[in-house]
């Protein structure tokens, strides 16, 4: 099974990686410094220092950005088809703006 990637393109790839790593754990050391001195400074419990983590959605905006990231790259590498890929940003978008607008109250009848 071929997955269309051009073998010259393996070097790049590879040091895309690596760069992708090295600021994602230059952001996990920053989030972890502020939150290490709001912690020790502002007299904070871990109770609230989860529910700031919490109304910031933290993890699901990661989880999103990573999977914004794999999406374009795979289809720039030809990996997935753009017609994939276009589907996954779509799916992406709606789930995102789907929750930013909030529960819709309806009044009853």
């Amino acid at each position: 099974m071929t997955t269309g990637v051009n073998p010259a393109l393996f070097p790049f790839i590879i040091t895309l990686a690596q760069l992708s790593l090295i600021g994602l754990g230059i952001i996990i050391g920053g989030a972890t410094i502020v939150y290490g001195v709001m912690f020790w400074k502002g007299d904070m419990s871990g109770a609230s220092i989860a529910r700031i983590l919490q109304q910031t959605d933290v993890p699901k905006l990661a989880t999103i950005i990573l999977i914004v990231l794999a999406a374009s790259l795979l289809g720039l590498l030809g990996v997935i088809a753009g017609e994939a890929v276009i589907a996954l940003l779509s799916g992406i978008a709606g789930y995102v703006l789907g929750h930013r607008a909030g529960p819709k109250d309806t009044a009853p009848d």
